[in-house]
């Protein structure tokens, strides 16, 4: 393992590519991630203000007077709730996102008096909004109206301040817990996947890894000695990242490099960057292994920092527990306990609970690279991009579809952000369109095939137009499950699409935009053109899973990628068990075309809370829940025709 060790450091050293990336790289990535960031987080900014948010109130008559234009202007996004008396404050303000009083002195100037805490994202954010409002209500109405309200003395004995309960080493604290997780996480995975991309994949380009394996060392010696220089390389990245973080903020002028942290905080910090780069060493070190060629690695680079990226924000999001399940989830629990750490609300025992188990996963990860290298398939030549059956191999599938997840989010998000209908149409028709039409091009086969535009037998008709109003049941008791185990906040639950730019829409112009092109180019996509792609690779099962995970993670919500991936791998059952796509569509629409029709009754009071209570009732509810599930496991054991029955 030594010798390993010395040769590979020694042939890093000697490389100008290495250099780059190990010493230049991690001091010119962090403005650029930098940017990057900046608008995720205008983004769920954005979100938070839209978002109803209740502030506690001291009653006093001024107070009263002046709140109660929130609701003459329409403001739907704050609720007041009134109190004779405001209490503690450290504990109001971790329920409520600003707490207000006002405070007159001996001469009667009022101070309205706006507290919040910087210890919690989404309430200190909702609290200066709040604070801005009020701030505006005064300035932007003039003193004429005022007086039209009865308020003869706002302008003159009035002023704002706002109070922050927290300390300016815990302010920030707060601003660095926003990215720093999301930028160290990321910068070891371009580390780690570009080292061990030189010292694997690359020995695979110059044929000099059979020899390395003949030599007689241990191949356990030789993944802990790659492992080792991938692992020191990692750790190197990550401190010039922080040196790169403070550096630009410093010269940005944006934030000094202050962070504060209790001695204990400070060991459980070191102990989870060095467990989460072993981590992310082990997966960099056994992907390598598993690909045959640097080209293939470096296309494979983008769905796996997507995945990163997604993991590492959903851990940092706030709301998000790291407790139950979520502390057994690599990255996303490792970026929570940094982000726990630096706010200060660090429980210790999850801290070790999750150093514990990155370790954990690090042997297992190292130990299937090492049973690889012990195998015969390290040394095959096949083409990493085509097998012998000339199709895809999974690695160039999920390159593909990290492609046009990148696409989606970027051309799609730039889109619909301009307008939500228009960019919607443009999402589906034109990038999932294109898609399509271009993998039929590169295929070079009959359409009909690819898209499995074929006869069915009738009873899938009925299947998929059941499943379409009744699935959701069934979904939804799993759900309830794994939101126990798997403490993520359910904010989009209650989330109308009739509140956004659609909400203009008739409600067949809503059908046709929601429903209709979704059925059509989403299944297209998925079924069609990835389950073909996939399903001579595996099993009934494990297609419907990865295939239905896959249009799970296309819609770029990870708090409703649960539901979404169950009905997707249920429509890529109905699609293998079927041989055809269509009824796909038929229940792809149904299900989209049923929810729309609700919220537009329920919209137009069309529908009362007896019929809908009806509709949400338990009986109806696990009756239709155990007929779907009757139905899956019928499809899973093979008792409907299939064109192809592999499980």
């Amino acid at each position: 393992m030594k010798k390993i060790f010395k040769f590979e450091a020694k042939q890093l050293l000697r490389d100008k590519k290495t250099i780059f990336f190990v010493f230049i790289l991690p001091l010119i990535v962090f403005p650029l991630l930098n940017g990057v960031l900046n608008k995720v987080v205008e983004s769920r900014m954005e979100s938070i203000f839209e978002q109803k948010a209740t502030v506690i109130v001291q009653r006093d008559s001024l107070a009263e007077e002046v709140l109660s234009k929130f609701n003459a202007e329409q403001d739907t996004t704050f609720l007041i709730e009134y109190v004779e008396k405001l209490g503690d404050l450290d504990s109001l303000l971790k329920e409520y996102p600003a707490a207000i009083n006002v405070e007159r002195d001996s001469i009667g100037v009022a101070t309205f008096k706006v507290h919040y805490s910087a210890k919690n994202d989404k309430n200190s954010i909702k609290a200066k909004q709040i604070s801005k409002k009020i701030y505006a209500l005064r300035d932007s109405i003039r003193s004429e109206r005022y007086k039209g309200i009865g308020i003869n003395e706002y302008r003159v004995n009035e002023k704002i301040d706002s109070f922050n309960t927290s300390s300016a080493e815990e302010m920030q604290n707060s601003r660095h817990s926003m990215m720093l997780p999301v930028s160290l996480i990321l910068i070891l995975m371009v580390g780690t996947f570009m080292i061990s991309n030189y010292v694997i994949l690359g020995e695979k380009d110059n044929n000099t890894l059979e020899s390395l394996l003949a030599s007689g060392v241990d191949r356990r010696d030789i993944i802990f000695g790659k492992l080792g220089i991938i692992f020191l390389a990692g750790i190197l990245m990550s401190f010039l990242e922080m040196i790169s973080f403070a550096v630009y903020g410093h010269f940005a002028g944006i934030f000094n490099f202050g962070i504060s942290f209790s001695t204990s905080n400070v060991f459980i910090l070191i102990l989870l960057i060095i467990s989460v780069t072993t981590l992310i060493a082990s997966i960099s070190t056994f992907t390598s292994c598993k690909i045959k060629s640097s080209t293939a690695g470096q296309l494979l680079f983008m769905p796996i920092m997507i995945v990163y990226l997604l993991l590492t924000l959903l851990g940092t999001f706030e709301g998000v527990e790291i407790k139950r399940g979520l502390l057994f989830i690599p990255i996303i629990n490792s970026a929570g306990i940094i982000k726990s750490v630096l706010v200060d609300k660090l429980v210790m025992l999850d801290g070790l609970i999750v150093i514990v188990v990155n370790f954990v996963y690090s042997v297992f990860v190292i130990n299937l690279s090492s049973a690889y290298l012990n195998s015969e398939a390290i040394l095959k030549t096949d083409s990493d991009l085509k097998d012998s059956e000339n199709t895809y191999s999974p690695g160039m599938v999920f390159t593909l579809f990290g492609l046009l997840i990148v696409a989606y989010m970027l051309i799609g998000g730039y889109l619909q952000g301009r307008d939500i209908v228009s960019g919607l149409i443009y999402s589906q028709v034109g990038i999932l369109g294109l898609f399509i039409a271009i993998m039929l091009k590169m295929n070079g086969v009959n359409f009909k095939e690819v898209l499995k535009l074929k006869k069915f037998n009738p009873i899938y008709l009925l299947i998929a137009l059941f499943f379409g109003i009744f699935a959701r049941y069934p979904i939804s008791i799993v759900k309830e499950g794994f939101f126990y185990f798997f403490p993520i906040p359910r904010i989009i639950e209650n989330a109308n699409l009739l509140q956004t730019g659609l909400g203009d829409l008739s409600q067949w112009q809503l059908i046709a935009v929601i429903a209709i092109l979704p059925a059509i180019f989403e299944e297209f996509t998925f079924r069609g053109i990835f389950l073909y792609m996939l399903e001579k690779k595996y099993s009934f099962i494990k297609a419907s899973v990865v295939v239905g995970l896959m249009f799970g993670v296309m819609h770029l919500n990870v708090f409703t990628l649960l539901e979404t991936a169950l009905l997707g791998i249920i429509l890529t059952m109905i699609t293998l068990r079927s041989g055809s796509i269509i009824p796909a569509i038929i229940f792809h629409f149904a299900n989209n075309a049923y929810s729309i029709i609700l919220m537009k009754m329920i919209e137009d009071d069309i529908i009362s809370e007896e019929k809908l209570s009806f509709l949400e009732a338990d009986w109806l509810s696990y009756s239709a829940s155990i007929v779907v599930f009757g139905v899956i496991a019928y499809m899973v054991q093979g008792g409907m025709p299939s064109i192809k029955n592999k499980i």
